[in-house]
């Protein structure tokens, strides 16, 4: 290695790195939760949700900041894992292999990818079945990180969750108003001039989904939980097989 230390520290600071971002993107989820808004249709109308709301570009972002985490962490391990077993410090010949389909395009990604990995720690990463009828997880991670940047850094939509209706029964509104005469706030309610008692309205919370892909119209939050969690396996697996054929 050209930098003094533990080789397994690059993989585990993107991992940290993923769960930053995880955290920042919770954040942004939590504000999206927040912008239901409900609708009542016209006589005669069928009811139509309109929220009035885009996901905020800089989620995209964080998405993209927290798959291209993940997707290197398997890079860096393997990288690391070659580095202890054989002492190779140079460029290339050290990627996590991917398949397509099955097993046989993975073995065959390994040849073209894994030329300085030791062939026990390539039979160990193929254990993990990186390709779509294995693990799933692992393959759309690839397929997810490598979206065209140029297109969207990582598709997702606006979803309505939690969808349900309501009659109107009080069409008041409550406001805070400063009361000079008592030095204090005070709840005012008054009329409001667009809701009628009785009306219908629809009421929802929003949530970022993945828009294209291995998870499409999965909800965002949860499957970065699941990737992260993935990842942060496959990487402490490499770790201990790594120091396990070292001392054998």
């Amino acid at each position: 290695m050209s930098e003094e230390g533990d080789p397994f520290d690059s993989p585990r600071l993107l991992l940290s790195g993923a769960k930053r971002h995880m955290k920042a993107f919770a954040e942004q989820q939590a504000a999206v939760a927040s912008a239901g808004q409900w609708l009542d249709p016209g006589p005669g109308d069928k009811p139509r949700v309109r929220p009035g709301f885009t996901l905020p570009a800089d989620m995209k972002q964080i998405a993209f900041d927290l798959t291209s985490n993940l997707r290197a962490a398997l890079d860096h391990a393997v990288f690391a894992s070659t580095h202890v077993l054989t002492g190779y410090d140079g460029e290339g010949g050290t990627k996590f292999p991917f398949g397509g389909d099955n097993e046989k395009e993975a073995r065959e990604d390994a040849k073209r990818k894994c030329k300085k990995v030791p062939t026990a720690m390539v039979e160990y990463l193929l254990a993990f079945e990186p390709y779509r009828d294995g693990n799933p997880l692992l393959y759309g991670l690839n397929k997810l990180r490598n979206t065209k940047n140029h297109r969207v850094l990582v598709p997702m939509i606006a979803g309505a969750a939690e969808l349900g209706t309501f009659t109107v029964q009080d069409a008041s509104v409550e406001t805070l108003k400063w009361d000079a005469a008592t030095n204090s706030l005070k709840t005012v309610r008054e009329p409001s001039p667009n809701i009628k008692p009785g009306a219908v309205g629809t009421y929802f919370r929003l949530e970022a989904l993945i828009g294209s892909g291995t998870f499409t119209g999965e909800p965002a939050l949860s499957l970065f939980d699941r990737l992260i969690c993935e990842v942060e396996r496959v990487v402490t697996g490499i770790e201990s097989e790594t120091l396990r054929i070292k001392g054998s």
